[in-house]
């Protein structure tokens, strides 16, 4: 009975060396798959932070140059852009005029 003993005793001890080997082998492994993702989502976002950093100075440059077109356009006819203004501001008045009349 003893020798059954013993030797179950070693089997549990074996069999938790093996577990404990798996166990540390898993968690190492998590831990390098963790790293790769924070690595990987690091470099996400600094190709996002690039590509709107990029994008915002093409949207300056674009303002710019409505910006510049739109004035020499006032230069030019100023009297059709006075009146467009005034066009313009009756449209949205009546588009956004409430109904006060009860």
């Amino acid at each position: 009975m003893q020798i059954f003993r013993r030797n179950r005793e070693r089997d549990v001890q074996e069999i938790g060396g093996v577990v404990s080997q798996q166990a540390t082998a898993a968690a190492e492994q998590a831990q390098r798959l963790m790293e790769q993702g924070m690595t990987q989502a690091g470099e996400a976002i600094s190709a996002a932070r690039e590509q709107g950093a990029q994008l915002s100075e093409e949207a300056g440059e674009a303002l710019g140059e409505w910006r510049a077109s739109v004035e020499s356009a006032v230069r030019a006819q100023p009297i059709t852009a006075l009146a467009l203004a005034a066009l313009a501001g009756l449209a949205f008045g009546a588009l956004f005029r409430t109904n006060d009349r009860s």
